[in-house]
């Protein structure tokens, strides 16, 4: 029997942004450019320095459209939204997966118990924990990734583990009905702890991703996978998952920096005139799963951009690579007043796919005054 200390709470269910003239002198009113001026929840101990977390893919910033989005703030809800909630560990325990503890630890994101929680009494005094969170079904034709976070309380040393696993049949749920078994959740791209490393799992919240073939659908399941837990076992503790999403595997393009490369006053300033002629370089990074075929940028005439040049191509953008820029010539609005800006709107088309408009803006010169005296 173990003995525990630093005891969380008491529940063994663990769910606790013109001149002027004048005599003798002229003032002059000019653009110039801007100025920039327990057998409790969780099992406390001190903390190894081994790590071992599998190998996450890398976990982007996604712009992209948000497919799935879960933030478990009430898992009592999950059901009816498309979720399954499977408990085949052996000897089944007291708890399956059940609302966040803010005791142990806060979520990642909103109310504090908002996230999702599964513990060492899943399975009884000593077995194997394996208890499956299931998504609604996913159109992996659409679908290009999901990303969740996780993380096991501070200090733990009794080892947890999850398994993300995915289906490729459809609306299936079937994991077999062991406490070994997957069913048809073959696919296994990553393991957080695979190795059952005491301190191994994530003491922080933590991101990791998935990407899905291209398609087909099914579901992802994420499986608190754990050999000899329970109250008595050597390993299991305490995990959440927060924060799920899952993202259109469509490029995602966004904008990244303008520059004035020309301007047609001779007294070039560095900045936009209202009635002057500009060049200006537009970049465009893909923060998406997928790279652009041939993606087409066209300036609008509005904003204060009049004029505009031919469209440009900027060719295969790499999801994830750097960005890529082109040169768009056009006249800045001569009714523009100073210090106003020009919001110049990029029009996007990849392939025979239309994609969401980028704007960039530019400041025009400010008012200045200047006297000369005669």
């Amino acid at each position: 029997m173990k003995v525990f200390t630093n005891i969380l709470e008491t529940s063994m269910l663990g769910i606790p942004s013109r001149s002027v003239l004048r005599a003798g002198v002229v003032l002059l009113l000019v653009c110039a450019p801007p100025l920039w001026g327990s057998k409790f929840d969780a099992r406390p101990r001190p903390a190894k320095a081994a790590m071992d977390l599998g190998v996450p893919l890398p976990a982007a910033d996604l712009p992209a459209a948000v497919v799935l989005a879960e933030g478990f703030d009430d898992i009592t809800t999950l059901p009816g939204a498309g979720w399954s909630l499977q408990n085949n560990s052996a000897p089944l325990g007291t708890t399956d997966w059940y609302q966040g503890n803010a005791t142990v630890f806060t979520s990642h994101a909103g109310a504090t118990t908002a996230y999702v929680a599964a513990n060492y009494n899943n399975t009884g005094s000593v077995g194997t924990i394996s208890n499956w969170l299931i998504s609604p079904v996913i159109d992996y034709a659409t679908v290009g990734r999901c990303a969740f976070f996780t993380r096991a309380p501070t200090a733990s040393i009794y080892a947890d583990r999850l398994e993300i696993r995915y289906s490729t049949a459809g609306a299936s749920t079937d994991t077999g009905g062991t406490s070994t078994s997957v069913g048809d959740f073959t696919n296994n791209p990553l393991t957080v702890n695979p190795t059952l490393i005491g301190s191994g799992y994530p003491q922080s919240w933590t991101e990791f991703t998935v990407d899905f073939p291209a398609s087909g659908s099914g579901r992802l399941a994420l499986r608190y996978f754990v050999t000899d837990g329970g109250s008595n076992g050597t390993n299991s503790n305490y995990i959440g998952i927060d924060t799920l999403t899952c993202v259109d595997r469509a490029p995602a393009p966004v904008a990244a920096g303008a520059t004035l490369v020309a301007e047609s006053c001779t007294a070039a300033n560095g900045t936009l005139d209202p009635g002057e002629t500009v060049t200006v370089s537009l970049c465009v990074e893909n923060t998406g799963i997928s790279d652009t075929v041939d993606l087409i940028g066209t300036l609008a005439a509005s904003g204060g951009v009049e004029n505009p040049g031919t469209a440009q191509s900027f060719g295969v953008v790499a999801a994830g690579g750097a960005p890529v820029c082109r040169d768009f010539t056009f006249n800045v609005d001569l009714g523009l007043a100073c210090g106003a800006d020009v919001v110049a709107t990029l029009g996007l088309q990849d392939g025979a796919t239309s994609l969401p408009a980028l704007t960039y803006t530019f400041n025009t010169g400010t008012l200045v005054s200047t006297t000369t005296s005669f």
